[in-house]
């Protein structure tokens, strides 16, 4: 079984974007059945806010074609966890939704470049892309 990963939004856009060639050696490991990508909601809609709509479309087709992608949705659940830990860790909503959306789905690892936003989670194994 393919090992899933819940994969922040700035990999994906080093990815889409060629900024980092350990985001797209991830990915292509991904396609090759290494790992199995979880992304949720939150991910296309903060793409969509840095205007990579039609790239966004491409990649998850891509993945989707290769059944290698789960989008979830947020719950209102999620949120009002997202919440909750706001109260105690000093992050960004979205960051916090992350969080709760892969641990809940049981993600193996946490992969961003942001590790400083995601440190406050001591309960998710978090890597950048070149760790894996």
């Amino acid at each position: 079984m393919n090992t899933p990963i819940y994969i922040d939004t700035n990999v994906i856009m080093d990815f889409i974007q060629n900024r980092d060639s350990s985001a797209y050696e991830l990915l292509m490991k991904s396609l090759k059945c290494k790992y199995f990508i979880v992304i949720s909601n939150i991910v296309l809609e903060e793409l969509k806010f840095q205007k990579l709509e039609s790239e966004t479309i491409n990649f998850v087709n891509l993945f989707i074609s290769n059944k290698k992608i789960l989008i979830e949705k947020t719950s209102e659940k999620d949120k009002k966890q997202a919440h909750t830990l706001l109260k105690t860790n000093n992050t960004h909503f979205n960051d916090a939704l992350h969080k709760v959306i892969a641990k809940r789905l049981e993600t193996t690892f946490f992969v961003t470049k942001n590790i400083k936003d995601f440190k406050c989670f001591q309960d998710i194994n978090i890597k950048k892309p070149d760790e894996l």
